[in-house]
């Protein structure tokens, strides 16, 4: 048995032993094929799994994965739009990314806004990129996106989960 087989074996005892981390992980990997085989069928059985114990974040990492599966934004909207209005500013990320991977950028630019408002750094750097506000404008803007950098950097250092800056 290779280090790598013992590495998913371990992971997915870990999972189904109920261990959130190894159930987004073991779930990733059958998103993206790589240690597991694709399949849809159990990424979302391990997504589904993890919100037992952390709903939000389990929801979030779901909604990234219905994106690569190309699912419709209506219905990722429809999965994080609860959560958003609970003031979970990546679940509005999610529903953007969602409208921006189907080409309506108008949809997406209205959730980046409300995910910005409700603390969401990555957020508000897509507004910035995505609103026609021209050279002045934008220029205008640099000095808070360097803010924003740094407060990302340190935000990271303390806690890769925190949803101000979930991506």
């Amino acid at each position: 048995m290779t280090e790598q087989d013992k590495w998913i074996r371990h992971y997915v005892t870990l999972a189904e032993q109920g261990d959130f981390h190894a159930q987004i992980s073991v779930a990733w990997e059958y998103v993206k094929g790589g240690y597991l085989p694709y399949d849809r069928l159990k990424a979302e059985h391990y997504f589904q799994s993890a919100e037992k114990t952390s709903p939000l974040l389990a929801r979030f990492h779901h909604g990234k994965a219905k994106i690569l599966w190309g699912d419709s934004p209506d219905d990722i909207h429809d999965m994080q739009i609860g959560d958003g209005n609970a003031g979970y500013s990546p679940a509005y990320y999610i529903i953007a990314s969602s409208f921006i991977a189907t080409n309506r950028k108008d949809a997406a630019v209205k959730f980046y806004r409300l995910a910005a408002r409700c603390g969401h750094l990555p957020s508000e750097v897509l507004l910035w990129r995505s609103e026609g506000a021209g050279f002045w404008g934008k220029l205008k803007k640099i000095p808070r996106l360097i803010q924003i950098f740094f407060q990302m950097v340190f935000i990271r250092m303390r806690d890769a989960e925190d949803h101000r800056i979930l991506t």
